[in-house]
C-alpha cells in the first residue's frame, strides 16, 4: 500500500497521472470504462424478526443479564 502522505505533492500527481486541477473529461471516462465503477457492492442479508431475537440470544453477556 502506497504512503502517498509521506510524499510530495507533485510526487503523488506523478504517480497517480494526475494534477491539481484533476482528470480531464476524457482521462475520467477512459479510467472509468478500465477500471470500473467506484462503488462497493451492497450486501443483501434478510434478517427475519425470529433471527435478530435468536441473535440477542448468542451473547454471554445477555444470558447472564437476563438470569
Amino acid at each position: 500500500m502506497e504512503k502517498y502522505h509521506a510524499d510530495s505533492i507533485s510526487h503523488v500527481f506523478v504517480k497517480l497521472q494526475s494534477s491539481e486541477a484533476g482528470l480531464s473529461s476524457i482521462e475520467a471516462d477512459a479510467r472509468l470504462k478500465a477500471n470500473g465503477a467506484n462503488v462497493l457492492p451492497s450486501a443483501k442479508v434478510k434478517m427475519t424478526r425470529l433471527k435478530i431475537f435468536v441473535n440477542q440470544w448468542k451473547s454471554p453477556l445477555i444470558l447472564i443479564l437476563a438470569f
